[in-house]
């Protein structure tokens, strides 16, 4: 529960059915930040507990100063992963991430997004920032990895996610995805994924923004939600909504607003794909397994609508997915046995460049990318395509995954030959010619790799693909 420190009962009122205090902001005298600790005595705490907080604090937003309307505003926006005290439902969360691999495909996939050609995870010497953190899940499934993986560092606007994570001796930071305490290029990496739809539409480039801001150069973002009108957002929109404790009215994401934030934050070598993520429970048999995943999705979403006992809730919970994310599919593993439940996720990827004042240009293209857990989407009938073609209201060419690409300028237009590859291409085995984003023209595209087949677009092709 978020305590004030000094702060007066203002009037009651209700969210979701539960009735909650709200405080008169004007006689707090001091927000709570964390362990019953205001800001100033926590963040020396951090230092002390993780040296990497030395080198990654920024002095001037960490100032006292700075960071007393940053706690106040954190403290009165964080209650939906606060405890059931709040009406939040981060207990149960956190009870629910207690399987660190819960999710292992999609996270080794995102991971593998950070390497420089998509196909590892990346090792010790690369710093991540997960800026929704939660309990730090991630860490602990990196933590379990055969071979060391990067150093993660967690971060959540929740103060109940962040201290379940310091309990671990994890390295976390409380603060909010528009406004990090972290000094610009100080990170290697930044990850947005397993929440990004609760950050609302004013502060989705906000946070995109910071994540530029905090990267080193050639650093890399990537963006994970689902996209918007997708099965995994229809489990949201008409299961989770009507069933969890704190409801779920967060919109979700489409691939040209993916294209669009990361580009307007000067992001180039964009890409927008699909990864697997799927979640992965296990049990002793498959029965076990079953239920094991069942009470994960009541645990995580907190779906108190859907019945009065864990048996009653598994069983309206199982009789729903088929028409939303499908089947559960349960097979012998070396866990014993692992149930699976399909999704799709939508990720977008950006890389941080030394700006050059020559401005830049968009590149649109169809690649595929299997070493990054990319896939294709076949064109469906009556249905308009995935990506920036939904513009134009064409469906997609089957068999190739739409990439969009923000590149580099600072290559002469006029330029016909292959051009300086960025941190990534070794993922599509080609090099790339640059266009100035007034000539709607497709530039150069030289069959590089032994990838045959790949024609350029034509006139018609390029215009309606455009974002």
């Amino acid at each position: 529960m978020i305590h004030l420190r000094t702060a007066a009962p203002h009037a009651v009122r209700h969210r979701n059915g539960v009735a909650m205090l709200a405080f008169d902001q004007s006689v707090i005298t001091e927000p709570l930040y964390l362990e019953d600790l205001p800001a100033p005595a926590a963040l020396q705490m951090l230092r002390s507990r993780f040296p990497v907080f030395d080198r990654l604090l920024d002095p001037g937003r960490t100032a006292p100063a700075a960071l007393r309307d940053a706690v106040a505003a954190m403290n009165a926006a964080s209650w939906e992963f606060e405890d059931a005290d709040t009406g939040g439902r981060g207990t149960a969360y956190n009870l629910a991430q207690r399987a660190t691999d819960n999710r292992a495909p999609g996270m080794a996939a995102l991971l593998r997004l950070f390497s420089p050609g998509f196909d590892r995870i990346p090792g010790p010497e690369t710093l991540l920032l997960d800026v929704l953190g939660g309990d730090g899940t991630l860490a602990r499934f990196v933590n379990g990895l055969d071979t060391p993986g990067p150093m993660i560092v967690s971060a959540d606007l929740s103060r109940l996610m962040v201290e379940a994570c310091l309990a671990r001796d994890l390295p976390a930071l409380r603060q909010a995805a528009t406004h990090s305490l972290i000094r610009g290029g100080a990170l290697d990496g930044v990850l947005i994924a397993y929440g990004s739809h609760h950050l609302n539409d004013d502060d989705r480039p906000a946070a995109v923004a910071e994540a530029f801001r905090t990267l080193r150069p050639g650093g890399r973002l990537v963006l994970h939600d689902f996209e918007t009108g997708g099965s995994t957002a229809r489990w949201f929109d008409r299961v989770v909504h009507p069933w969890s404790r704190t409801g779920h009215p967060h919109r979700h994401f489409t691939r040209s607003e993916m294209f669009s934030l990361l580009t307007a934050a000067g992001f180039r070598d964009v890409r927008v794909m699909d990864i697997d993520d799927p979640f992965t429970l296990h049990g002793a048999d498959a029965a076990a397994a079953r239920d094991a995943l069942l009470d994960h999705l009541d645990r995580m979403y907190d779906l108190v609508g859907a019945g009065d006992t864990p048996a009653s809730r598994r069983a309206r919970i199982a009789a729903a997915l088929p028409d939303m994310l499908g089947a559960i599919r349960v097979a012998p593993s070396t866990h014993g046995w692992t149930a699976r439940l399909a999704r799709t996720a939508l990720v977008a990827i950006g890389t941080r460049s030394t700006p050059t004042g020559a401005g830049d240009c968009a590149h649109v293209r169809y690649c595929s990318h299997p070493a990054a857990g990319g896939h294709p989407r076949p064109a469906a009938a009556g249905r308009s395509g995935s990506g920036a073609d939904a513009h134009a209201g064409r469906a997609a060419p089957s068999g190739r995954q739409l990439e969009l690409r923000r590149t580099s300028a600072a290559a002469s237009p006029a330029r016909a030959g292959p051009a300086r590859a960025g941190p990534g291409d070794a993922g599509c085995g080609r090099r790339h010619g640059y266009q100035p984003a007034g000539d709607r023209r497709p530039g150069p595209w030289p069959s590089a790799g032994g990838r045959s087949g790949k024609r350029p677009l034509d006139r018609d092709e390029w215009r309606n693909l455009q974002p």
